[in-house]
């Protein structure tokens, strides 16, 4: 795993932003020349900060702020979710044609149709529908946070639509530029320069592979149920189809004077299950299934399934409000409302009250749950407009509704965004979720080895062994396998979502690893401890040798080893322990619902199981699959200083040989 600790890298965080007009060039070169020996990184780092400093102060020069100046901040509210509506749609569009172009092309692998890239635009960037949304999303949150909310009505410009263009390029290139930074200070990415083409990499492609790898995993593992509704869905009547989805969501809304927002049972006559269900068929699915009914310690009313209700009639209101607005830009501040998809406070508390069956005072709690807020310090929870769609507008009641938010927040995130916010966090506490996680993962794995007729002597501990004047630590999970003894550090967490998150959570793995580590010392010194644990005799533990693990509930690591301590995937090991055999792909025939499964035996006995589990864990197939097909591109990031960055992204390529031929004959058909 990457480390930055050096001495410089730890003394410029002190030091001023290259993003922030108060640079001080002289102060970073000061630092560095007082390296009596300074990195390669630490190098790479000085001349990201020079560069990045000189392209901040193009972009201030190039945006000026006077234009803003006129707008009061309800119409630089209403502008800002207008043009990010808007460049969903045009996403959402562009997003069509490029999955039709990949079927026609003959692609069959969902991830790799869902992830092409897009027809390049204005900016020649060829980016995928999630990079584009998400990239808007998140520069118009820079928006928002630029908003002065005491600014009042003033002498507005009745043609808005220059002023939200040239708002979206210019917090687009802030954000950007804030990205480049925060990988060259948090995960070494660094510039190249040759034959006049900056290009901007990562510092080790392996392990950006293997990381881009897991999260593409995760994201088609959350499928995995989805699918199966997906299928089912289709042969279903409406009235089987209903009782599946909401009981009442909004319906219709009608703009005939005033308007008027229905909400009754859902018909469900289209081909595709709504939203709700499939993100509650991977929830599901996921390692919170066991969170999903727990109240919120904050809020007892509240449940991540109680949220996603709400979140889901919403989307349903924002979608039926956005057929109104077509495809037309935000011109007047009329047509901005529209686009911005405005509802009152009252509308929404009305909506919620009869959809979810809730008095006021809950429905009231639920909108103020899902309102967007500017992070305060030392908050949990806050994952901007991706957990807190509903954007409030100054000076009234009025709420503004984020549809891109809505529609592609990814669910495992802002279930765990809700956890965290409710008071079911990370912390060492009576409500941590990780304490529910481990005797929830302990008891799974005590099933997993008791159902499986390969493990004969395989035992798994059914309680924690608990820290008191016996014995000085807490041991997690222990495992007798074959000839192992296995030492489980099980951890709960948020997958990481951005370069800071992503350097805390190495550090997080690293403190794991040795904690596993000192605990697998320990334990080799009292074997009487792991005897009484797993109810065998010390002469049966003496022989076994120790295997310290991290085993987390997401796969954020997985495979990586860090001080002799493999960082494994929850999920996976759960798999190894229940049987010999893993389904490492499958397809699925979207017509008949009918399924295919290709597996991959690991073990026949359980002497194998134990011989071969440090060399599956190190390179597991259901992982390794995935970092086999993906490459890496380069995409052209416009500079403000002109001229253009070649930013290195990772792509994923379609399923190959046998993968391949599977997945063509069960969407076609033929095998059955």
């Amino acid at each position: 795993m990457l480390e930055f600790a050096t001495s410089f890298h730890n003394r410029v965080k002190g030091l001023k932003s290259p993003t922030g007009r108060d640079f001080n060039v002289a102060d970073w070169v000061a630092a560095r020349s007082a390296e009596p020996s300074p990195t390669d990184s630490d190098d790479a780092l000085l001349a990201a900060a020079i560069w990045l400093a000189s392209q901040s102060a193009a972009r201030r020069a190039e945006f000026d702020d006077s234009e803003f100046a006129n707008l009061s901040a309800a119409t630089s509210t209403i502008l800002a979710i207008a043009a990010l509506n808007r460049e969903f749609l045009v996403t959402v569009n562009l997003s069509d044609e490029a999955t039709e172009i990949a079927l026609q092309e003959g692609a069959v692998a969902f991830g790799h149709v869902v992830a092409r890239p897009l027809r390049a635009g204005s900016t020649k960037q060829r980016v995928t529908a999630d990079e584009a949304s998400e990239g808007t999303v998140d520069a118009v949150e820079s928006w928002l946070f630029d908003i002065d909310p005491k600014a009042s009505r003033r002498a507005e410009p009745a043609n808005l639509a220059p002023i939200a263009m040239r708002a979206i390029r210019r917090y687009s290139i802030q954000h950007g530029l804030n990205v480049i930074w925060n990988q060259a200070l948090w995960e070494g990415w660094r510039l190249t320069v040759e034959d006049s083409k900056i290009t901007w990499s990562p510092p080790d492609f392996l392990l950006a592979t293997k990381l881009e790898a897991a999260l593409v995993r995760q994201h088609e593992n959350f499928m995995n149920f989805p699918f199966i509704d997906i299928a089912a869905w289709t042969t279903m009547r409406p009235e089987d189809r209903r009782r599946r989805a909401l009981p009442h969501t909004v319906v219709s809304v009608s703009t005939n004077g005033r308007r008027r927002i229905r909400v009754g049972r859902p018909e469900c006559r289209s081909k595709r299950p709504p939203m709700f269900l499939i993100e509650r068929a991977g929830l599901e699915g996921s390692y919170l299934n066991f969170l999903l009914d727990a109240p919120f310690p904050k809020n007892s009313r509240f449940t991540v399934r109680m949220l996603l209700q709400a979140w889901a009639v919403i989307l349903d209101l924002a979608n039926l409000l956005a057929r109104d607005v077509g495809g037309q830009r935000p011109f007047t501040l009329p047509e901005a409302r529209k686009m911005a998809l405005v509802v009152s406070k009252r509308e929404l508390l009305d909506v919620l009250i009869r959809a979810l069956g809730i008095d006021e005072a809950g429905a009231a709690a639920t909108i103020e749950f899902l309102t967007y807020t500017r992070k305060r310090p030392g908050e949990k929870g806050h994952r901007g407009l991706w957990a807190a769609p509903l954007v409030p507008i100054p000076g009234g009641d009025d709420l503004a509704l984020a549809r891109p938010a809505l529609a592609l927040s990814n669910p495992l995130r802002k279930a765990e965004a809700w956890l965290e916010r409710g008071g079911l966090d990370d912390n060492l506490s009576k409500n941590s979720r990780g304490n529910a996680f481990e005797a929830d993962y302990r008891a799974k794995a005590v099933a997993a080895i008791e159902g499986n007729p390969l493990l004969t002597k395989a035992v798994c501990a059914r309680n924690a062994i608990k820290n008191d004047a016996n014995f000085s630590e807490q041991i997690d999970l222990l495992i007798r396998l074959g000839d192992l003894l296995i030492v489980g550090e099980v951890k709960c967490w948020l997958y990481p979502a951005d370069s800071f998150e992503r350097f805390t959570h190495f550090r997080k793995i690293k403190n794991a690893a040795g904690q596993a580590r000192r605990k697998a010392d320990m334990l080799r010194l009292r074997p009487d401890i792991s005897a009484r644990a797993l109810g065998l005799s010390e002469d049966e533990i003496r022989p076994l040798r120790l295997i310290p693990v991290v085993v987390a509930n997401q796969g954020f690591g997985f495979s990586m080893e860090d001080n002799g301590c493999r960082i494994t995937d929850a999920a996976y090991l759960l798999t190894y322990l229940r049987t010999g055999t893993i389904a490492t792909s499958g397809a699925m025939n979207g017509r008949t619902g009918q399924s295919m499964t290709a597996r991959l035996t690991l073990y026949e006995r359980e002497q194998q199981a134990s011989d071969r589990f440090e060399a599956l864990f190190e390179t597991p197939p259901v992982l390794q699959r995935f970092v086999d097909r993906i490459n890496w591109a380069t995409v052209p990031f416009p500079l403000p200083g002109g001229g253009t960055l070649n930013f290195f992204v990772p792509r994923l390529g379609d399923l190959q040989g046998g993968e391949r031929l599977r997945a063509s004959l069960m969407a076609n058909g033929i095998a059955d």
